[in-house]
């Protein structure tokens, strides 16, 4: 137990280092070189279409967002290839613009750009990653730090950042398994005291459902917004993980499929 503890101490201060490093260094966040919405992408990674992948296409243009479906007609080999897709797509982008990735098939955008770069602005990060409520996978669960807030663990299927800084993270993980779960290579990675991000701990942009209840939603079909009552917030961007699609259907009937 002690060696636990220690163990997550210093992970915790490898993390504070890294982070501050990244924070202070990158000319990304200075007012100055603030990027304008033309260098804002959003995109996902798909080898073939989908009805879910059709919900959210119709979500992003109801929202005007341009979607960049990565990978389409490829080999997936399993959620690894994500990684190595990203790497790949983000060689083709300049270090200053921002990105977000979010997943293929069990995510909906609730938000225009205007909001989302907005809210990840004013954030004052260089590379924020979605937090859920459950860990996976779960033998991982030891290695947290403990705290107060229910979406404590990575969920890898939505997050943003400015592009050097998203290079430097998939530069820096061990050699990309493509047929591994993107989440424990992620998970691992991070946990190892390599922060290059911080977590969405109150869900401002991305909200995983898995494990949230029906109390903690109140969709508000006349401004078209979700809050989470739980962290007091209106997410952007609504993922389904963990096969949670029963509210994320209810808020895509309400929202969306008008």
């Amino acid at each position: 137990m002690i060696e636990l503890k220690m163990q997550q101490k210093r992970v915790m201060w490898k993390s504070i280092f890294i982070f501050v490093f990244v924070f202070l260094f990158s000319p990304k966040l200075q007012a100055d070189r603030a990027p304008l919405l033309d260098r804002f992408h959003v995109c996902t990674v798909a080898s073939h279409k989908t009805a879910n992948l059709n919900k959210l296409l119709l979500s992003c243009e109801l929202n005007h967002i341009d979607l960049e479906v990565i990978g389409l007609g490829l080999p997936y080999y399993g959620n690894g290839t994500k990684l190595y897709l990203m790497a790949e797509y983000l060689e083709t982008l300049n270090d200053d613009e921002i990105v977000m990735f979010v997943d293929a098939f069990d995510v909906i955008l609730v938000a225009d750009k205007e909001v989302i770069l907005e809210k990840f602005l004013r954030m004052n990060t260089p590379f924020l990653m979605s937090a859920e409520k459950n860990c996976y996978p779960p033998h991982l669960i030891a290695r947290y730090p403990p705290m107060q807030n229910p979406f404590r663990y990575i969920n890898t299927g939505s997050y943003i950042g400015y592009v050097d800084v998203l290079k430097a993270w998939l530069n820096d993980l061990p050699p990309i398994n493509p047929n591994a779960s993107d989440q424990l290579q992620v998970s691992t990675h991070y946990l190892d005291g390599h922060v290059f991000f911080n977590l969405d701990y109150y869900c401002e942009l991305f909200l995983p459902l898995y494990l949230v209840q029906d109390q903690e939603i109140v969709i508000d079909v006349e401004n078209k917004i979700v809050h989470c009552l739980t962290t007091n917030s209106q997410p952007c961007v609504i993922h389904a993980n963990g096969n949670s699609f029963r509210i994320w259907e209810i808020i895509y009937q309400k929202l969306i499929d008008i």
